[in-house]
């Protein structure tokens, strides 16, 4: 049925110049029926104007203001009378929004920018409004893009400084050991903790521990503190976690003494405590091993002695 008004609507458009030239011809320009025609197309004509300026798409607000690090949530309303529905946007869409914010897609909630910014500045987004309300879809569906400015601006806290960056660390499988950052500023602070560049979602306290670490969490760690005044990034730690701290395949000699071979680390200290039956007492034998790296191989003199059991531990 609308399709069917327009196409009348354009027909009558067409034909009111016609009807315009006729009116100099003073006797059929008397005519009652000219007169209601020449009403009833000028009046269409004066609509058809109307229309041809007031059809526009536009969006409401195209710019507004946020704070760094403070809650935000703004509702947008893509308006396209270009289209055959004439009306407000079914659901939205949008690129290029500022750091921490997003479109809320639902049709309970269409049109809704929301989040926490986390950089200062100026963005020009992109909102689309679309008729149906899934995005993309509908018979008589439209696409309407337009920018949104967003102002960005720093809060009032002064901005995190990093004042000590987490220590790279080397341990074995199985050592717990943590990562802090010493941070300077005002104001409440959020952590994120990012491996090897990527931000681990569940990692956000001001302290990162590894309870029972693994080879595999090898790699580069790092923080990012922020505020509503901006954020700082530490420096990266190296964490180096090596296999499993124990001797490999440990040899005896009355002589020589206990051949010492083990995975170690450079710049850890070492011990090896030896015991003569099982559940026996357990005693240093020899003085603390520095590790150079790699595997090890280290001599221990016994004087004679013969032990059945051996370990290694760390002393630092």
């Amino acid at each position: 049925m609308r399709k069917f008004l327009s196409c009348l609507v354009a027909a009558m458009l067409q034909l009111a110049p016609v009807v315009r030239g006729l009116a100099p011809v003073t006797a059929i320009g008397a005519s009652p029926v000219v007169v209601v025609l020449r009403w009833i197309f000028g009046s269409t004509a004066v609509a058809g104007s109307f229309h041809g300026v007031s059809a526009a798409s536009s969006i409401t607000p195209s710019s507004v203001t946020a704070t760094n690090q403070v809650q935000f949530a703004q509702r947008f309303v893509v308006n396209d009378d270009t289209s055959v529905l004439y009306g407000n946007a079914r659901s939205y869409t949008a690129v290029n929004l500022p750091p921490g914010l997003s479109i809320i897609q639902t049709n309970a909630s269409r049109g809704i920018v929301f989040g926490i910014p986390t950089q200062a500045g100026t963005y020009t987004a992109t909102i689309i409004g679309w008729s149906s309300v899934t995005p993309g879809f509908g018979i008589e569906h439209f696409q309407s893009q337009h920018q949104a400015v967003f102002t960005v601006l720093p809060g009032s806290e002064s901005p995190p400084v990093i004042k000590a960056d987490p220590h790279s660390v080397a341990v074995h499988a199985g050592e717990s050991f943590a990562l802090t950052v010493e941070v300077q500023g005002t104001g409440l602070f959020r952590y994120q903790w990012l491996s090897n560049t990527i931000a681990v979602l569940a990692w956000t306290n001001s302290v990162l521990n590894f309870a029972d670490p693994v080879p595999s969490m090898t790699g580069s760690y790092a923080v990012r503190v922020e505020n509503s005044g901006g954020s700082a990034t530490s420096q990266p730690a190296s964490v180096l976690v090596a296999g499993p701290l124990r001797l490999i395949e440990p040899r005896l000699n009355p002589e020589l003494g206990l051949a010492v071979r083990f995975v170690g680390l450079t710049n850890r200290s070492y011990t090896i405590e030896t015991a003569d039956l099982p559940g026996g007492e357990w005693s240093a034998t020899g003085g603390p091993i520095q590790g150079a790296g790699g595997t090890n191989t280290v001599w221990i003199p016994l004087g004679g002695k013969t032990v059945q059991f051996s370990r290694i531990k760390t002393i630092d």
